[in-house]
């Protein structure tokens, strides 16, 4: 697929580059996209994204979060680092983050 989304914002279609995308974040009706280059809000569920995103580059680890794989700088149990961003692991997701990260 292309190396981009657009995400309706502002009344207008936005683009967003995949590679620029550190995670998504779940608030209610919304998702906030968090990148690069700063953050923006759409109206659309997180499941949308979880089926739109490229699987081998995103994954959902909490049912409020989505993040790059590629942005990841530190996990544990508890929680993965995305730089200074601390993302919780949900307890469903537990399996399937510790497997994607010992890939």
């Amino acid at each position: 697929g292309p190396p981009f989304l657009f995400v309706r914002a502002d009344r207008k279609q936005v683009k967003i580059l995949l590679d620029e995308i550190v995670y998504l974040e779940s608030m209610k009706d919304y998702v906030r996209f968090v990148t690069e280059k700063g953050k923006i809000t759409t109206k659309q569920s997180i499941t949308y994204f979880e089926e739109h995103l490229p699987p081998d580059r995103f994954f959902r680890v909490h049912r409020s979060f989505i993040v790059s794989k590629e942005k990841i700088t530190a996990w544990s149990a508890e929680g993965l680092e995305l730089g200074a961003v601390h993302i919780p692991i949900g307890r469903q997701y537990k399996q399937l983050v510790e497997k994607e990260m010992q890939r």
